[in-house]
């Protein structure tokens, strides 16, 4: 009898050696580890599709904030019944990006929202939107293409005063504004450092619109331009002349992308991102009666 025929047959006669049953016992623990590692992964790419679609901002998160959280979700959903429902939702969302980008369904939605009104004869200021702060206190690159838009406007005689909203947030426990950049770039052009005026820190487009309105009505201005992103025109002007600001409106360089084509899918991609947040957001600004 040979050693495979004795084997087999002393597990029929004595049962079955020690090890054997472990090594049966383990397999489903090595399945389960191996599924969880598959839905951290499906997590992750949860994340970053919809980090990709700017879904994050939306809801004012950090992009890479819910990259964890995700992977441990998509882990703890991978072994329940209920796995299936993170692969499709990968799949469906994967599929809305093929769609954005090389289809050009986004076009006409996200060129909608810009509003670019006549210049008018005569103003009294003209109003640089805020966008963003980076954590030692340079403005993001939107605030920058507003602002230099805002001083582009100014030297072409628009109107005599330049005014801008402040940012200012606590981080690491010190204090970051936007005030030394902003008044660093309005410094390179002559004579601008002394017409500008801080309408007060802001941290929403809300914000802006009322401290505009203090402005406005203590110095008895008529018409103001504000001057904003392309795709943030239409939802800060109506929210400026909700507050009562007689506003025109003027839309900025916009250098993430060329809006009057969004022929790359990059362009559109970016689009969406854009017109995701502006959309949700005038949605929440009706509820409250801001515009």
């Amino acid at each position: 009898m040979n050693e495979r025929a004795a084997t087999a047959r002393d597990a029929e006669i004595y049962g079955a050696a020690p090890g054997a049953a472990t090594q049966r016992e383990a397999k489903p623990g090595r399945v389960r580890a191996l599924r969880a590692v598959e839905g951290a992964a499906v997590g992750v790419v949860f994340w970053l599709l919809l980090f990709t679609f700017g879904v994050p901002w939306v809801f004012h998160i950090g992009g890479f904030d819910g990259l964890l959280p995700s992977a441990f979700g998509g882990a703890a959903l991978s072994l329940t019944r209920w796995r299936w429902v993170s692969v499709t939702a990968i799949v469906v969302l994967s599929l809305v990006l093929v769609v954005v980008a090389y289809t050009p369904v986004i076009v006409v939605p996200a060129q909608s929202l810009i509003r670019n009104d006549p210049l008018p004869p005569a103003a009294d200021a003209i109003m640089v939107l805020s966008a963003g702060t980076n954590d030692d206190g340079t403005i993001s690159p939107g605030a920058l293409d507003r602002l230099l838009s805002g001083l582009e406007l100014f030297n072409r005689g628009v109107a005599p005063v330049l005014m801008v909203s402040r940012e200012a947030y606590i981080i690491d426990g010190r204090i970051v504004t936007s005030q030394a950049d902003q008044e660093r770039i309005v410094s390179l052009s002559p004579g601008a450092r002394s017409k500008l005026v801080v309408a007060g820190i802001t941290h929403s487009t809300h914000d802006e619109a009322m401290r505009a309105r203090d402005v406005f009505r203590a110095r008895g201005w008529k018409r103001i331009v504000v001057v904003t992103s392309p795709f943030h025109t239409r939802r800060a002007c109506a929210t400026f002349e909700k507050a009562g600001v007689v506003v025109s409106c003027a839309a900025s360089v916009w250098r993430d992308g060329a809006v009057g084509e969004l022929s790359s899918p990059a362009d559109r991609i970016s689009a969406f991102e854009v017109w995701l947040y502006e959309t949700l957001g005038s949605v929440r600004y009706r509820q409250l009666g801001w515009m």
